[in-house]
């Protein structure tokens, strides 16, 4: 009998227990997260002081050290007084023979600049030849003059050819200059201003 009323207040235990306090004994439940943000506010205080009067006290001023005994005569130069200064002619440039020449400042009489750059197709040229590009950035129509054959190029536009790696070219009688194309450089490009 005992056993049996053992079992049936366990039993009566269990049944009155909330479910909340079972945690995820028996059935699992969700888990509810909430989170609440508090802002503090403190409250403004008044604090009051009172001026207390400051006396300020002098300092005794130092007084200087007086040796005991005086220095010995003798043992400095005696002072004497300076003669009256004279003015100074002010110095005059010597006179040279050979005077330098002033700097005279002049513009590049470079119209033309020329540089590597990568070629534009993927299309083979033979190791003897190259990509030239002329460009025109003057500001009007230029003649140019490439091996020997003459061709017009529009201002702001290019005219692009394939070349041997050394050429010679001209601009509107302008010196022939020659140029050498590096070997492996598959593009070269010259741009020419006025």
């Amino acid at each position: 009998m005992t056993s049996r009323r053992v079992v049936l207040w366990a039993t009566l235990a269990v049944l009155a227990t909330p479910w909340s306090a079972l945690g995820f004994g028996w059935r699992s439940q969700p888990v509810v997260v909430s989170r609440s943000y508090y802002y503090a506010y403190y409250p403004v205080t008044w604090s009051y002081y009172y001026a207390i009067p400051v006396t300020y006290m002098p300092v005794a001023p130092a007084v200087a050290a007086v040796p005991a005994c005086p220095a010995e005569p003798g043992l400095y130069a005696a002072p004497t007084a300076a003669p009256p200064s004279t003015p100074s002619p002010t110095p005059s440039r010597p006179a040279t023979t050979s005077q330098k020449p002033a700097p005279v400042v002049r513009e590049s009489t470079a119209y033309y600049q020329a540089f590597v750059a990568a070629p534009r197709d993927s299309a083979p040229i033979a190791d003897d030849r190259c990509v030239v590009s002329f460009w025109n950035q003057a500001s009007r129509d230029i003649t140019l003059r490439i091996d020997n054959q003459t061709r017009v190029v529009p201002r702001g536009r290019g005219l692009t050819l394939e070349l041997p790696r050394q050429f010679s070219w001209q601009v509107d009688g302008r010196p022939t200059v020659v140029e050498r194309v590096p070997p492996g450089a598959g593009a070269y490009e010259i741009a020419v201003r006025y």
